[in-house]
């Protein structure tokens, strides 16, 4: 079997490295971090104009076509430019959202220019108690005249601050932690009634603790069935996301790491106790070294870590 990349693929691999060797060093990043937004905006919209974004969304949605493979090779790229800016979240977990719930209107108003570069969208959708029960949800949404009331709390909406939407999962029915009776929403981020209490992740990124209090969404609001939310994000999105959205992630993770322990390892010299010394090369060729291999999320977070606190 031919793993090899078509011509097509090796053009958007190319196209992908230049763009980092010329826009985003690391001194580049530590500055886009250090923004208002986290990220750098004319980077987002030229991902757009230069179909990195639309690559995962069908030709009918605005998109390209692009299968599990393009979008790895955009995941493995990007990473290892470290780039910042809020591809997964707002792609791979908002814009799938989008692309299988949204009615044409929605995907007319959100998913479009969210493909363009011209929005950012995140899904917030965890909540404190919920731990890893998504079903686990307090948030609710009460049927108004006009359309519905929220109120609640989420945690670690990633991006939020940078958002322009939200994609919220509120119960509409049932009991706390059942799995039918949450609905998912779409809320503008500058709505009355939505506070945030913003701060920096591990890496460096930006998250919010977001707070819904008396917020007045309209009918056309409810994103898919009214009381089915959790069967797409719980089940035929993470289901989906665990075979092809986790492999992408881990090309993205991949990319990271081999940019982070390349700059961080060349050209030194490790010294132990006893006086002996090795290169760097000798540590990559050690079994120990290869056998990190599975810890890589973990070595990310330690690596850019401490490149942030330099």
């Amino acid at each position: 079997m031919d793993f090899s990349l078509t011509e097509e693929q090796q053009l958007l691999q190319d196209s992908i490295n230049q763009f980092i060797e010329r826009e985003y060093t690391f001194d580049d990043r530590k500055k886009f971090l250090d923004s208002e937004k986290g990220f750098n905006e004319e980077n987002w919209k030229t991902f757009g104009s230069l179909g990195w974004l639309g690559m995962p969304f069908s030709e009918d949605d605005g998109g390209y076509n692009g299968g599990p493979v393009d979008v790895m090779v955009i995941m493995e790229n990007l990473g290892k430019g470290l780039i910042v800016e809020p591809y997964v979240p707002s792609i791979l977990l908002s814009g799938k959202i989008l692309a299988d719930l949204g009615s044409d209107e929605q995907k007319s108003n959100y998913l479009h220019p969210m493909i363009s570069g011209e929005k950012i969208i995140t899904f917030a959708y965890i909540e404190p108690q919920s731990r890893f029960n998504l079903s686990d949800c307090l948030t609710k949404a009460t049927a108004s005249d006009d359309g519905f009331v929220l109120d609640g709390y989420k945690a670690l909406v990633h991006n939020a601050s940078a958002s322009d939407t939200l994609i919220v999962s509120a119960r509409t029915s049932g009991n706390q932690c059942d799995e039918k009776g949450i609905s998912l929403f779409l809320v503008d981020a500058s709505a009355k009634g939505v506070s945030l209490r913003n701060y920096s992740t591990i890496d460096g990124g930006k998250a919010s603790e977001l707070t819904l209090e008396n917020v007045t969404v309209s009918k056309d609001s409810l994103l898919g069935k009214m009381d089915e939310g959790f069967m797409f994000p719980a089940k035929s999105f993470l289901s989906n996301f665990n075979s092809s959205g986790l492999w992408q992630i881990q090309q993205h993770v991949d990319g990271q790491t081999k940019n982070l322990t390349q700059e961080t390892m060349d050209g030194s010299i490790f010294e132990f106790k006893d006086g002996t010394a090795v290169t760097a090369e000798q540590v990559r060729k050690s079994a120990h070294y290869q056998s990190c291999a599975y810890r890589q999320p973990q070595i990310v977070y330690q690596l850019v870590h401490y490149h942030l606190s330099k």
